[in-house]
């Protein structure tokens, strides 16, 4: 029998040395929450190993000493496991309600008493003693363990009596908790030996792994992908931002698959309507316009928020229902009607694969904003519109000074405003056309 009980000690070791390392492989953050009960699992393993070894010592005999202190510290363990696990309790309750830290105190009282009382009795004999190799229970053991009991129905009175201020699941779970450890108790009393009472405490700290632990990993697992949807949504449009497209266009390394499209979107006329009409509408044809984007484009790829009233969509799709989904996209801003604004209207251009052979995607983007901006010339100027004013404001920009100098860094080019051409000869130190030719002479 003694070499079963031994058997037991030590699987319950092994298993909460598993149970430890599933807890501290958990984030720093969870770690820090969890350190009660990873002290708890600390003290099962090392008071289980050394029950295993007093029981297993009764059946052979060996050093006295060390059969002595085996057998101590296997009495002292349950002490030190309750304190622990009454704290981290205590803790996780604290998280949902307005729990006085002297309740645990309490508990921590009475296992300091339960510590005294075994101490007191192993030294004196009157809990045990070692005769011949063997253990002879003394009359204290009869009464092994009765704080411990004591404390414990008294804080599960305690938790009960706080129990409408707790989740139902788990003022439940609680309850749970600490069934094994009383009827290890109950045990004890009967038998007047410490029989399965670390297998009790290992059962006890199985519930809370997979209760409390598991579920706040869940709980956490569920709340990182929360906030990762949240850090690459637009938060008005509720389509992909900008970091998400910065995040996605890395991996195309400059190579694409056959049915590769980049297409590039504006809407028209956000400023107009924001003047004339508040934010409010202005973020309603946006918000149109994304509508009419995801209800079109959104089977067949990705769309991005870039910021303002830019748009960015990548889409796999072939060149023929290529055709077919813009033209259904044309239709559905056409027939789009606000509450505040009647009429939507986006510009945009695309490219496909055949298009951008050996660009970058950076350069792929350059292709497909180039042919956004002539559709959205087209639109503004079949409007008869002067865009802004851009032209009347860049004369009067112009007549404000005497001369302005126009650069090209991408061309390597450059021209002077409101200075004859006939001036800009190499006497006087200027170069034909190359900027950097110019600035290096």
């Amino acid at each position: 029998m003694n070499l079963f009980i031994a058997g037991t000690d030590f699987a319950c070791a092994l298993i909460s040395i598993v149970i430890l390392c599933a807890i501290l492989s958990t984030k720093e953050q969870k770690k820090q929450k969890n350190r009660p009960l990873i002290w708890g699992i600390i003290f099962l393993v090392f008071f289980s190993a050394a029950d295993g070894v007093s029981f297993i010592m009764d059946d052979f005999s060996g050093n006295d000493v060390i059969h002595f202190y085996t057998n101590l510290f296997s009495y002292i363990g349950a002490d030190f496991i309750i304190t622990a696990f009454v704290y981290y309790i205590t803790e996780r309750i604290r998280e949902q309600c307005d729990f006085s830290k002297v309740y645990a105190r309490i508990v921590f009282a009475g296992s300091f008493l339960d510590v005294l009382y075994v101490v007191y009795g192993a030294y004196s004999g009157a809990l045990y003693r070692i005769e011949n190799g063997k253990t002879a229970y003394g009359v204290l053991n009869n009464y092994l363990g009765i704080a411990q009991f004591v404390v414990v129905v008294y804080f599960l009175c305690v938790v009960f009596i706080h129990r409408k201020h707790l989740e139902k699941k788990f003022a439940i779970s609680v309850a749970l908790y600490f069934l094994p450890p009383i009827i290890a108790m109950i045990v004890v009393f009967i038998n007047e030996q410490l029989i399965f009472t670390y297998v009790a405490a290992l059962i006890a700290f199985l519930i809370v792994y997979v209760v409390v632990v598991q579920e706040d990993l869940h709980a956490s697992i569920i709340g990182e992908k929360i906030m990762r949807k949240a850090s690459i949504t637009d938060g008005l449009t509720g389509v992909l931002n900008r970091k998400a497209y910065s995040e996605d266009v890395v991996l195309f390394d400059d190579q694409y698959p056959s049915d590769f499209v980049y297409m590039s979107l504006d809407v028209n006329g956000l400023k107009v309507v924001n003047d004339s009409l508040g934010h409010e509408a202005g973020d309603e044809i946006i918000l149109g316009a994304s509508q009419c984007m995801q209800k079109c484009f959104s089977s067949y790829g990705k769309i991005y928020r870039m910021g303002g009233d830019e748009f960015t969509i990548i889409l796999h799709i072939d060149k023929y229902d290529l055709e077919t989904v813009v033209s259904e996209f044309e239709n559905e801003v056409k027939n789009w009607k606000g509450k505040l604004v009647d009429s939507l209207s986006v510009s945009f251009g695309y490219v496909t694969v055949e298009d951008i052979q050996g660009l970058s995607i950076f350069e792929v983007a350059s292709v497909a904003d180039k042919r956004m901006y002539e559709s959205k010339s087209a639109h503004y100027k079949k409007k008869g519109v002067d865009r802004r004013g851009q032209a009347d404001a860049h004369r009067a920009l112009c007549n404000l000074y005497t001369k302005i100098l126009k650069i090209n860094i991408t061309d390597d080019t450059y021209s002077i405003v409101n200075m004859d051409v006939s001036e800009q000869t190499k006497e006087k130190g200027f170069a034909e056309n190359s900027i950097s030719e110019w600035l290096c002479s």
